[in-house]
């Protein structure tokens, strides 16, 4: 039982990891928003691209964490009403064991609570900032990926990451 109830915390936690963000005659994307100005966000796809998004095509935004915070917030209410139920209680082993089950509750149901509203503050506050200022290296069209994307918008852009080059060493050669 203890298994199922944190592989179904694990399993919340991760599936409330990415926003959605709806656009216009264009195909719905899961990403991690990083920011954005004035007229664009900045997203970070799930292959790792960085795509502008004009805000004009945007409809709306699912940001990740509302679903972990409801659901924290109902199991550690849960185990506060235990807890509550345990202190009233005159004898000592109805005490003994809600007080337990109260703190079994509570404290998951806490981190997700908190860990969903870290989540949705971070997407929300990313979304509403017009001050990023990521640096474009070449614009070239958002183009189709592993039948994700089937009709790419022309205004949507993929910004290319470069990593610095890294030397190769050689091991000595020894002479004979």
């Amino acid at each position: 039982m203890k298994r199922l109830f944190l592989s179904l915390l694990c399993l919340v936690a991760y599936a409330c990891s990415s926003a959605t963000v709806y656009r216009h005659n264009a195909p719905d994307l899961e990403t991690t928003i990083l920011g954005g100005s004035a007229t664009h966000i900045y997203v970070e796809t799930e292959d790792g691209r960085i795509v502008r998004i004009p805000r004009k095509n945007i409809t709306d935004v699912d940001h990740p964490g509302n679903i972990e915070a409801v659901i924290g917030g109902v199991i550690a209410l849960t185990g506060g009403m235990l807890f509550a139920v345990g202190n009233t209680s005159n004898q000592p082993e109805v005490r003994v064991v809600f007080t337990a089950l109260g703190t079994i509750y509570a404290v998951p149901g806490i981190i997700l609570l908190a860990d969903g509203l870290i989540n949705w503050n971070r997407s929300n506050s990313a979304f509403d900032d017009r001050r990023t200022n990521l640096p474009v290296l070449k614009r070239t069209e958002l183009a189709p990926s592993a039948g994700e994307l089937t009709t790419p918008a022309t205004s949507d852009y993929a910004i290319p990451v470069t990593l610095p080059r890294v030397p190769t060493l050689t091991a000595p050669t020894s002479s004979p």
